[in-house]
């Protein structure tokens, strides 16, 4: 008890949140943004 799991960005590997953890997908916030921004990119260019 009162032990609470680790998370690490998949992407970057800093600490991040349970809750950031499955809001982004396994990422910290700035690096679910810059993939979001390049796929956003990717899908202009087509």
């Amino acid at each position: 008890m009162g032990e609470e799991e680790t998370y690490h960005c998949l992407l970057c590997g800093r600490e991040i949140t349970r809750e950031e953890y499955e809001t982004y997908d396994g990422l910290c916030p700035e690096c679910y943004e810059l993939e979001i921004a390049e796929l956003d990119m990717d899908l202009e260019e087509d």
